[in-house]
């Protein structure tokens, strides 16, 4: 679709879908894709990021955990237009079937981020393996797919070892540039607003959670603000391609 990718690489568009020809939205008569998803394809080099591609005013959206909230999350992206990536932990997907298929069916890129939410750093190597292995195995049982090729570790903590284990399971680490630490109760709006974009760049991976007692409140102002300063919105896909 050259077109398209013309249009993209102008900034006329906002996103791409998955599978490539399908429709997400059709905002003012404007045809929006999401990003096409990596998914894992066997063992890769290892290779941890904390943002993407700085030439490009790309931003990504990111969300953790999905315990809860994921409905009204993922209401909220589809009506401002956003495309996002999450990162449920198998337990919570499990939970949540229908809302993971939601966001399949929807578009919405879905990654890895353990099965049970622990510090995979403190745990033997074949626990660790199946952490991340049982998050994709469950993920797939749901959506068809499996996760994403990315593995965000609760907490961003990582070493040398769970790089190797991620790496060899398929995936890229991926942590963030900016914590808008909207997961805390003491969290403004105005203060997840702030953290999400004084000083953004192209290529930022901005962290937010989908239970974050103010998040739906900032989310808004913060899409108006960035698409306001040229920035595209897009999942990790889109700024690692």
């Amino acid at each position: 679709m050259p077109y398209l990718e013309g249009l993209r690489n102008a900034g006329l568009l906002h996103g791409y879908s998955l599978p490539p020809d399908k429709l997400i939205f059709v905002p003012g008569g404007g045809v929006q894709y999401w990003p096409v998803s990596q998914f894992p394809s066997g063992p890769r080099p290892p290779v941890a990021v904390t943002h993407g591609d700085r030439s490009r005013q790309r931003v990504a959206l990111t969300f953790d955990d999905c315990y809860s909230g994921l409905g009204k999350l993922l209401d909220t992206l589809t009506q401002l237009r956003v495309p996002a990536t999450i990162f449920p932990t198998g337990g919570a997907a499990n939970a949540h079937k229908d809302l993971i298929r939601e966001a399949r069916d929807r578009g919405f890129e879905i990654a890895n981020h353990t099965c049970t939410h622990v510090d995979v750093t403190r745990l033997p190597t074949p626990i660790a393996t199946r952490e991340i292995a049982d998050c994709n195995s469950i993920v797939r049982s749901i959506s068809g797919t499996g996760t994403a090729a990315f593995f965000r570790p609760p907490g961003g903590a990582f070493d040398a070892r769970i790089l190797q284990i991620a790496s060899s399971l398929g995936y890229v680490v991926v942590n963030w540039t900016r914590d808008t630490e909207d997961w805390k109760p003491t969290t403004t709006a105005d203060q997840i607003f702030a953290r999400a974009t004084q000083g953004v760049q192209g290529g930022d991976i901005i962290l937010m959670h989908s239970q974050g007692p103010h998040t739906l409140e900032a989310l808004p102002r913060i899409v108006k603000y960035l698409r306001g300063k040229g920035f595209e919105l897009t999942t990790v896909s889109g700024v690692l391609e």
